[in-house]
């Protein structure tokens, strides 16, 4: 168990933290302004922030040293937005990644450039949707979005004809009350 959330709040959202390593560790530790504080020494020395020797349960008190760390990354990440944070760790070298919501999904250049997201045509609420385009991509046997949402019943002669149902069977399904049609 580290010393960091993980998931650290900022102001703006959420962004992922994965303190470990010399490098990393070091590098926030100098950020914060804890290269020379004692419960940090010797500098650079160590790969993580940890929780005291022997640590089982994550609501365990902190020691001194994640504890510090602790709250001077919660109050940083605090005072920043999910951009500011994620271009100060990565030009650091800090594995920090921001937790994408829908907003951020539809903006973000490397969403875009892939074409995660596709415009259709929506049955049931008669508008353009964006929906999620076919993934993986492959270049002998590419997938193909036919269509956004269907309306209620729209599949269920072809789905019941192809396990067999004779057109027949499938109106005295209807008749029952088994099926129902749809609007």
């Amino acid at each position: 168990m580290g010393a960091c959330a993980g998931s650290q709040k900022c102001k703006d959202g959420y962004v992922q933290v994965a303190v470990g390593g010399v490098g990393p560790v070091s590098k926030l530790v100098e950020f914060f302004g804890f290269k020379d504080d004692p419960d940090f020494q010797p500098f650079g020395t160590y790969p993580s922030i940890t929780r005291a020797p022997g640590c089982k349960d994550i609501n365990d008190p902190l020691p001194a040293r994640a504890a510090k760390f602790r709250a001077a990354l919660d109050e940083y990440c605090l005072s920043h937005t999910v951009d500011e944070v994620n271009q100060q760790f990565s030009s650091m070298g800090v594995p920090v990644s921001p937790h994408m919501t829908y907003e951020r999904m539809l903006k973000d250049p490397q969403y875009q450039a892939r074409e995660v997201f596709v415009d259709c045509f929506d049955e049931v609420t008669e508008t353009t949707v964006k929906q999620v385009n076919m993934f993986p991509k492959f270049t002998k046997h590419p997938g193909q979005i036919v269509r956004g949402g269907a309306k209620y019943d729209a599949d269920t002669a072809d789905v019941m004809a192809e396990l067999g149902y004779t057109p027949e069977e499938v109106e005295a399904l209807y008749e029952k009350g088994v099926l129902k049609k749809g609007k």
